[in-house]
């Protein structure tokens, strides 16, 4: 799923979001994005990409999505539900 990177990063830079990308040498990243004073971390992985908003009062940080996706058209509705609001 790594080859929707692009596709993110441009649809935050068009929305003019604050973002940044943390890659790993396992070939997985995470991009964060701050978005009317919220905070989402998007995972990607080889076959799995997730979406996940990251609440204040979370204890400690989790890698495990909120909610995942392994069809790129899904999760383009999921984000884009997000990302693109009016």
């Amino acid at each position: 799923m790594i080859e929707l990177l692009p596709y993110i990063t441009k649809t935050i830079e068009q929305q003019v979001l604050k973002y940044e990308i943390h890659s790993f040498e396992s070939g997985c990243c995470m991009v964060d994005i701050w978005f009317q004073e919220k905070f989402y971390v998007i995972h990607i992985e080889k076959k799995i990409i997730g979406i996940s908003l990251i609440r204040e009062k979370a204890v400690s940080f989790d890698n495990i999505p909120d909610h995942s996706f392994n069809e790129e058209n899904s999760f383009k509705k999921a984000f884009e539900k997000i990302f693109l609001k009016a």
